[in-house]
């Protein structure tokens, strides 16, 4: 519970211990020990494990979640590549400004019984000078900047 306590943003902070004692404050309690922060990988995702959940994370007070309001933009990109046709998947914005998209379902580029199928793949979308272009797995789990 002191863990999870001291990962949450001051203001939460202030407002959990402004809670009645004999009241809300054992729910919280309740809360902290029923629920845990579970991050699974399968199959070719493996290759972010390290890239996200150092070894040292778990009780590792140092490695605390940074809270920061971000502004978004929704920008719409044609890319005309068939693997990106895809619904039901994970994506993330690197610290390089390229894009990681994880799994979903969709078309299959290896041509199968049915031409949808459940995707297992890892992709990455890099903005160059001319645009958009897919790279390689080797550099979404590579050392250089992005993970």
């Amino acid at each position: 519970m002191n863990t999870f306590f001291s990962w949450l943003p001051e203001k939460e902070k202030q407002r959990i211990r402004g809670l009645e004692q004999f009241d809300e404050y054992e729910e919280w309690h309740l809360k902290c020990s029923h629920y845990m922060i579970l991050c699974a990988f399968k199959g070719r995702v493996n290759v972010l494990k390290d890239h996200i959940l150092p070894n040292s994370f778990v009780g590792d007070d140092s490695l605390r979640p940074v809270y920061k309001s971000v502004k978004l933009t929704v920008e719409s990109i044609y890319y005309s590549s068939s693997c990106l046709k895809r619904y039901g998947h994970g994506s993330c914005v690197l610290s390089d400004g390229s894009i990681v998209i994880i799994g979903g379902y969709g078309e299959s580029s290896f041509g199968g019984i049915t031409p949808h199928s459940r995707l297992n793949d890892v992709l990455k979308l890099q903005l160059d000078t001319e645009g958009w272009k897919l790279c390689s797995l080797d550099n979404v789990h590579g050392s250089g900047p992005g993970l």
